[in-house]
């Protein structure tokens, strides 16, 4: 456990401590417990609170390195993304109108997505979150 700590900047106690080890490709902290690879800011969260099975532990502050428990909150899937999407910190730079037209598109997913030069997901994005006034 002290090797965990010792690899966190700690600073104030409601500013950002920032992970200083390993990290994936989105600045998120990676360290091993028992052989596995877990993700810095879940094991924090974790220490506090139970964890529910499909959920994701979110951060209040935006910086994926931080592991401060202050700033982190547990939440679904669909909550992230609106999340990230009411703060403009999302990766799909998809227009409102782009949406729009994936939006009443009646092809399959796979030809949209080859239509528009976007992925898959980004064209699930835009039909499951447009109707509550979110874009991809």
């Amino acid at each position: 456990m002290n090797n965990f700590w010792s690899k966190v900047d700690i600073k104030g106690d409601d500013e950002c401590w920032e992970w200083t080890g390993c990290k994936d490709r989105d600045g998120y902290g990676l360290f091993n417990l028992k052989k596995r690879v877990v993700r810095s800011h879940r094991f924090v969260y974790s220490l506090e609170n139970d964890i529910k099975k499909g959920q994701h532990i979110c951060h209040t502050c935006d910086n994926p390195s931080c592991v401060n428990p202050k700033h982190l909150w547990q939440g679904t899937s669909q909550e992230n993304h609106l999340d990230k999407l009411k703060k403009k910190r999302h990766r799909h730079k998809i227009s409102e109108a782009l949406a729009n037209k994936i939006r009443t598109d009646s092809g399959t997913y796979q030809s949209i997505a080859e239509k528009y030069s976007i992925s898959i997901n980004s064209v699930w994005r835009c039909k499951k979150f447009l109707h509550r006034g979110f874009y991809a």
